[in-house]
């Protein structure tokens, strides 16, 4: 198309470029609110198999009785993720022209832990012909401390990592079918 003025041209490609980086900056607005609507993302869930040791430290009397030992075999379900009621909208930095975004993001945390009676199961069982069997009060307490070591060990499982890992690749690529070539994804102690 040929113009006869052609001092129209370069403000009509001006208002392109600002009306292309006011639409890219609405449209990323528009994904990061969408992925920031749930209020808790959950990125990551591990299942965790925890067998349960009980054995009694015998007396000469529990010795005459017999022995009495129980195993358990339970399994937790544990699942991870980002609180994004947590996120601050204005820690986002958009720079259009450089087609590039920075994002901070809460840490991850553990979003549930459920330890449901039919995953736990008693394994072995030993008790001497002389001996009471365990109290249901003795057998849940046996499975609290189960639950206690899986959630005293969830640290070492790396499982609050492997959420912010997770998370950091969907928000990245939610990012890059926006068009960002670089895109940073901090959590809020990284800063």
């Amino acid at each position: 198309m040929y113009f006869n003025r052609i001092d129209r041209i370069p403000i009509k490609q001006i208002m392109c470029l600002f009306n292309k980086d006011k639409r890219q900056i609405r449209l990323t607005n528009q994904r990061i609110k969408e992925l920031t609507a749930i209020s808790e993302l959950s990125t990551t869930e591990y299942t965790v198999t925890k067998v349960v040791k009980s054995e009694e430290i015998p007396s000469l009397l529990k010795k005459l009785a017999g022995e009495r030992k129980v195993l358990f075999s339970c399994k937790a379900f544990i699942k991870a993720g980002i609180d994004m009621e947590s996120y601050d909208p204005s820690k986002c930095r958009i720079n259009p022209e450089a087609k590039s975004i920075s994002l901070t993001l809460p840490h991850a945390k553990v979003l549930s832990f459920n330890m449901p009676v039919e995953h736990q199961e008693i394994v072995y069982e030993k008790i001497g012909p002389l001996r009471r069997n365990h109290s249901l009060g003795e057998l849940n307490e046996f499975l609290r401390q189960g639950e206690d070591v899986v959630q005293q060990e969830m640290g070492k499982m790396g499982i609050l990592e492997d959420a912010e890992h997770n998370a950091r690749d969907l928000f990245k690529v939610a990012l890059m079918q926006l068009g960002y070539q670089s895109i940073t994804i901090k959590f809020a102690d990284d800063e």
